[in-house]
């Protein structure tokens, strides 16, 4: 109960003593004063209801507390308190502070009886109100509802068997009003019973995913039966199934806009059997499909002589025979809206002068000889390609067997001007000669070229860096420099390299060394991986360039590095720790026997967001020293050391709830 000081000051005084006429004086005031504070939580009364009209929510809830200081035995306060509760929506806090006057109506003032009625009405009105509900999404006009209410709930999940939607399961009305947004994507699995219930929502399914595709199965015969189907991913596609695949996309192709398929090894299935049935696809990506002939198809399936402007997004990966240079043209001259191309195995150069002459939207293109690639993702700076250009070329070819150098030397001489990044990865068995000054490379920020150990060919491409003025972003093998002394020279007086990737086991570590300290000299470096077994004397080199690296973000060490014998040197930590105040990243794979005191050292970089580090001689102390990070928010752990670290690690969460932590094998 609030302190009853007030109340006190109002009560009437017995005098021990009388002195002539103040015994009237002390009833008289105390009486006024009694009606004084009447008038004052009148009018405080008056002035919480006004409030209250006028929205002003909180400065009626101040009146309100002001009421239960001057009497807290008075329910009126609290009344009034629960009333302001219950206009903001608050039913359960209102129903709290009712409560609070229910349980001090003993010692009440005024008529206990009418009080305790009034609150027990008020409570009960509050209970009403919070049990009721508004469906919104059948109240609220359909527009709102699609485009703000569904989204905001969907929030473009997968549901599956083992996780419905929900918001289908309330009425018929809500399933119509969610299926109309076309966000609602399932993710079934053959070798699972197919969801009965996912029958009912044909006319609502978007988007699905499967999983080991099983036409035997009852659901699985309700594919073709999906009408509303805009977008599909589907592997498992066999010599066994693929005429039912065929079938039941021959049913849903014209609604399908997005297509992901993956076949088993051995399936005849041609890239013309997907788009004879889905003409309409902005998007196709396929991996082992038997080949990517459209001519044969030209007889039989007479519209795709001519050109389909809506795809968009062509991968053709994982093909079991090579596009050849007819392909190649045929894919160009059927889809001139093409804006990325993926083709491998491709033997075929030629076609690469002539992109946009058939595709003049064409941004980003990737081909390679081997039958598996690894594309990293291109972080192209310009979303509006308004100059007309490829922005992104990846090509592999590092034996020098199908590609022609002068081909891939025009495709990048005609889109100097847009080209963003390039990844080559060929070799070259003739000579690649330097092309005029005048050629330049303006926009180009990114370059890789990982070319690997033991390959004869030179390296094509060496002179790219001396044309490319705004290249912040280098990933090379380490062996690359063995090939080019050129491409050395060009990287070590290059100021604004911003990111170095360094890579595999091979290669003149002394080069290594000399082109860490030249770019480190340069002070703008913010990004540094190392990835090398030969970690000692690159690391000892480090340890006296890295002090320039004042701009450095992000530093990873030795990710094939995990020999005992060695190991990284708090050393090297020391210098990190003093030098790099910006470091916001840190990624330490190699060997690291004290990681417990080399974490405490580190401890002064306070401003670490991301950790990844091996777990193997790490602690108990070190996994709480963590806790001197106060912005990390992912911790990467290296081993299978989950176990005994569990509990640490829970304590760790603890003070740190919004820490994400993994584990990653080595």
């Amino acid at each position: 109960m609030e302190d009853l000081f007030w109340v006190n000051l109002c009560q009437p005084i017995s005098l021990t003593a009388t002195h002539h006429e103040c015994n009237s004086i002390v009833t008289e005031s105390t009486l006024r004063i009694r009606q004084c504070l009447t008038q004052l939580t009148s009018l405080l009364e008056e002035r919480t209801l006004a409030l209250l009209k006028c929205a002003q929510f909180d400065m009626a809830l101040r009146d309100t507390t002001a009421i239960q200081k001057l009497d807290p035995t008075l329910a009126l306060g609290y009344l009034l308190k629960g009333k302001v509760y219950a206009y903001r929506g608050q039913q359960q806090q209102a129903i709290k502070i009712y409560d609070q006057g229910l349980a001090i109506a003993p010692v009440m003032n005024d008529q206990k009886q009418q009080c305790q009625q009034q609150l027990l009405k008020a409570k009960a009105n509050a209970e009403t109100m919070q049990q009721k509900r508004i469906d919104f999404i059948t109240q609220l006009p359909l527009d709102i509802v699609s485009t703000s209410i569904v989204p905001l709930l969907m929030d473009d999940e997968t549901w599956s068997i083992k996780r419905p939607c929900p918001y289908f399961q309330v009425s018929k009305r809500w399933r119509e009003r969610f299926g109309r947004d076309g966000r609602l994507c399932y993710e079934v699995d053959g070798s699972e019973p197919y969801p009965a219930y996912l029958v009912s929502l044909c006319d609502c399914v978007h988007s699905m995913v499967i999983h080991n595709y099983n036409p035997d199965g009852d659901g699985f015969r309700q594919l073709g039966q999906l009408s509303a189907l805009q977008r599909l991913s589907i592997a498992g596609i066999s010599s066994e199934n693929g005429s039912s695949f065929l079938s039941s996309l021959r049913k849903i192709g014209a609604s399908l806009q997005d297509m992901e398929i993956s076949l088993t090894p051995g399936t005849m299935l041609n890239v013309r059997d997907i788009m004879e049935r889905c003409p309409h696809l902005s998007r196709l990506v396929t991996y082992r499909v038997a080949s990517a002939d459209l001519l044969s198809a030209l007889h039989p399936y007479p519209h795709l002589m001519q050109p389909i402007p809506s795809l968009v997004t062509l991968e053709l990966c994982a093909l079991r025979k090579p596009v050849t240079h007819q392909q190649a043209l045929s894919l160009l001259q059927h889809y001139p809206s093409l804006q990325s191309l993926t083709l491998y195995p491709c033997h075929d150069s030629n076609f690469l002068p002539m992109v946009h002459q058939h595709c003049p939207s064409l941004q980003n293109v990737v081909i390679g000889t081997q039958k598996s690639m690894h594309v990293p993702p291109q972080p192209l700076q310009h979303t509006n390609n308004q100059r007309g250009g490829l922005r992104s070329l990846h090509i592999e070819d590092e034996f020098a067997q199908y590609y022609n150098i002068e081909d891939i030397r025009q495709c990048m001489m005609t889109h100097s001007a847009t080209l963003e990044s390039a990844t080559l990865k060929v070799g070259t068995l003739r000579d690649d000669p330097d092309p005029p000054a005048a050629v330049q490379f303006p926009q180009l920020r990114q370059l890789r070229c990982p070319l690997r150990r033991g390959i004869d060919p030179a390296l094509f491409g060496w002179w790219i860096p001396y044309h490319a003025p705004a290249l912040e972003h280098v990933d090379l093998n380490i062996n690359t420099l063995d090939r080019s002394s050129r491409l050395f020279e060009a990287l070590c007086n290059m100021p604004q390299i911003r990111s170095l990737v360094l890579n595999t086991a091979f290669g003149d570590m002394q080069l290594l060394v000399q082109l860490i300290e030249a770019v480190g000299r340069h002070g703008l470096l913010e990004e540094l991986v190392l990835s090398t077994e030969l970690v000692s004397m690159v690391y000892d080199a480090m340890k006296h360039a890295i002090g320039k690296m004042t701009h450095l973000k992000r530093l990873s060490l030795g990710k094939l590095e995990r020999l005992a014998s060695r190991e990284l040197s708090n050393d090297t930590i020391i210098h990190v720790a003093t030098h790099c105040h910006n470091l916001r990243e840190l990624d330490i794979e190699t060997c690291w026997k004290h990681a417990d005191t080399g974490l405490l050292v580190l401890s002064i970089l306070d401003h670490l967001e991301i950790i990844a580090l091996p777990a193997r001689n790490l602690s108990s102390a070190g996994i709480m020293a963590l806790a001197k990070f106060p912005r990390l928010r992912h911790l990467t752990l290296y081993g299978t050391e989950q176990r005994q670290l569990q509990h640490p690690l829970d304590q760790l969460k603890q003070t740190q709830p919004q820490l994400k932590i993994s584990w990653r094998d080595y």
